[in-house]
């Protein structure tokens, strides 16, 4: 089975797996800037070296999580305009409310998150 993206929602916060993918790029004045691209998300970020792009991603990602959770827009965004599966919470896990799930696209690997409540 192909690896998935999912974000669980409940009363301890959010968590999740997402994929990222992390390649070199020409900078301005010939340098090479690091970026990190999600694609479940369509969300993008840079740094100077491979963990720092790393670092910027989780921090868009968890920046563009809360924010469209604080609008009450978590569902609409991830299901309607991002293309995710909504599933049922597993069975008798009563810290849970919603969950969410998307395949990795190729050449991605995990980011696992975590937002506390």
């Amino acid at each position: 089975m192909d690896q998935q993206a999912y974000i669980s929602v409940g009363s301890k916060g959010i968590e999740g797996h997402l994929p990222i993918a992390l390649f070199e790029e020409a900078g301005n004045e010939g340098r090479k800037t690091w970026i990190a691209r999600c694609p479940v998300l369509a969300l993008s970020s840079q740094g100077d070296t491979k963990a720092e792009a790393e670092e910027a991603a989780k921090e868009a990602i968890d920046l563009f999580i809360e924010d469209i959770v604080a609008r009450g827009t978590l569902e609409r965004v991830l299901v309607d305009e991002l293309g995710w599966l909504k599933i049922a919470p597993a069975t008798g896990d009563k810290s849970l409310t919603a969950g969410f799930i998307q395949p990795f696209p190729a050449e991605t690997r995990d980011l696992p998150i975590h937002i506390a409540a």
